[in-house]
């Protein structure tokens, strides 16, 4: 029994290891606040980039006095290109909105894996003010999150925005084919 006791003693006096155990205990929690920053910025950085892109489109087709299908695509692959993500993870849609007789009318839409803007959907939304037989274009994405926080599962949802532009040059951007 002696011995046992002696045995004990020593190993509660003994003071070799304790900071591998406090570097276990402390490890766990540095490295989740580092991943999670980490994971933060990404995010953060991917949301960014999907705002900007969607004014860059906006802006390149507000500079223009009337627009084609082909052209609208070239913006759609920019767009593409800006967010580097797969098409099957983008909705896409570049509308001109026109003001007649005091109310917004849908007066063309591009759209890619999206449905058209409708005339019925503009009354919930809120738009720049504009003066009859003036118009703006309107430029939404939505884009899937990382693959990364989609393994993660975080309770995001995806990028959407949503960029209205008045004309540059024409009360409003004609849309040829």
């Amino acid at each position: 029994m002696n011995r046992l006791s002696n045995l004990l003693a020593r190993i509660l006096r003994d003071r070799n290891g304790v900071a591998a155990i406090e570097f276990a205990l402390i490890a766990p929690l540095i490295l989740s606040l580092f991943l999670g920053s980490f994971m933060l910025a990404l995010l953060f950085r991917d949301a960014k980039t999907a705002e900007r892109a969607t004014s860059v489109v906006a802006d390149v087709v507000s500079r223009k006095t009337s627009v084609d299908t082909a052209y609208l695509l070239q913006c759609y692959t920019l767009f593409q290109h800006m967010v580097n993500r797969p098409a099957d993870g983008i909705k896409f849609r570049i509308s001109s909105v026109k003001k007649s007789a005091g109310a917004l009318k849908v007066d063309w839409s591009y759209v890619v894996s999206w449905q058209q803007l409708a005339t019925g959907d503009l009354a919930s939304r809120s738009f720049p003010l504009v003066s009859d037989n003036d118009s703006f274009v309107v430029v939404e994405s939505s884009v899937k999150l990382s693959p990364m926080a989609e393994f993660l599962k975080l309770p995001i949802s995806d990028y959407t925005n949503s960029v209205s532009q008045r004309p540059r040059f024409v009360a409003a951007i004609s849309k040829t084919n």
